[in-house]
């Protein structure tokens, strides 16, 4: 079971039930789909105002790992523990192309504000950008010494932020180099988030903190 909380009152808006576990979900910017994957490799995109399935996407062979809208919500984005990178048009439900690079399962992406270009992270401690126009790669960020968990573009996507078991790497996008490594988890970093101007980071670990990190764009 999945549901929709409003914050303001607490109380339970919508909820939709699913019939496998789900490991990830994201909403559209528009709020007009949720979408859901599952450990059996599918993904349900579901309509928000119908609360019905808009559409249940098969492509992946094992579990779906994290999935992801576009900023301007016309594609949805998938990962999974089959090494694929799906890439979905949300409007007809259609697969648009698979991508293939990763050596090990991939645990996050992230979309460029530009909507053009797509960060995937892996187990196999890479990170590759890809142009989603042609499907190819554009770079790959080498770094990371273990699992990397998350991924994410700065505000203006000029900069990634990664992390994995105890770190935390900035890199500009232009050079494709390290500006800066966040070492103060002693556990697994699991996730990180830029506030909306990009001047603060948060990120969360298995450590049981959450740090929030100043100033991490400037070299």
């Amino acid at each position: 079971m999945i549901s929709l909380i409003d914050l303001d009152s607490n109380k339970e808006l919508k909820s939709w039930k699913t019939s496998e576990s789900s490991r990830s979900l994201d909403i559209s910017n528009d709020s007009k789909f949720v979408a859901f994957g599952e450990l059996n490799g599918n993904i349900n995109v579901w309509d928000f105002d119908s609360c019905s399935i808009a559409f249940k996407l098969k492509r992946h062979v094992l579990a779906v790992n994290f999935v992801k809208f576009s900023p301007n919500c016309k594609i949805l984005a998938s990962v999974g523990s089959d090494k694929y990178i799906c890439i979905w048009d949300i409007l007809s439900g259609k697969l648009i192309n698979v991508l293939e690079g990763h050596l090990d399962k991939i645990n996050s992406l992230a979309f460029h504000p530009n909507n053009h270009i797509l960060a995937s992270c892996s187990s196999d401690n890479l990170i590759i950008i890809w142009d989603l126009k042609t499907g190819r790669k554009i770079f790959t960020l080498k770094g990371h010494e273990s699992d990397i968990n998350h991924v994410i573009f700065s505000p203006l996507g000029n900069h990634i932020a990664s992390c994995d078991d105890d770190m935390i790497i900035i890199w500009d996008i232009q050079s494709g180099k390290q500006i800066k490594k966040l070492t103060e988890h002693k556990n697994s970093v699991n996730y990180v988030a830029f506030s909306h101007d990009g001047s603060l980071l948060a990120s969360v670990s298995n450590d049981n903190t959450v740090k929030i990190w100043k100033n991490v764009l400037k070299n």
